[in-house]
């Protein structure tokens, strides 16, 4: 069994992904930013297992808007990639560059157009 686990070591070449983004959609939603990283990091845990040496793994991340309570209160937003940066670096990975991915406004409109860049 150990041989076979083995050969799942090392052999994708590139992983491209959008996380889930902590509490910003229904199918999303986590008690804590601490439990959501936490989740977050044993997935990336696998993909440095799987990603081969020199490789890359490329993440769609950006801050999370949290809407107010009231009117009294103020919203606020998470900075995901600041956390994501020294969790990713923690496991193994480096961090190359960040890219402005910066979306035509009409993205919003339809959800059945797709995008490609």
């Amino acid at each position: 069994m150990r041989i076979a686990l083995r050969q799942w070591r090392k052999f994708i070449d590139l992983i491209v992904t959008s996380p889930p983004y902590f509490n910003a959609k229904e199918y999303s939603q986590y008690d804590s930013v601490s439990e959501y990283l936490g989740i977050m990091k044993d997935i990336f845990l696998e993909t440095e297992r799987v990603i081969k040496e020199g490789r890359m793994c490329v993440i769609n991340i950006s801050p999370v808007l949290v809407a107010r309570e009231k009117r009294s209160k103020q919203s606020y937003r998470i900075p995901l990639p600041y956390y994501f940066v020294p969790m990713m670096e923690e496991i193994g990975f480096e961090f190359l560059e960040d890219i402005i991915w910066e979306k035509p406004e009409e993205i919003g409109e339809n959800v059945h157009k797709h995008y490609w860049i």
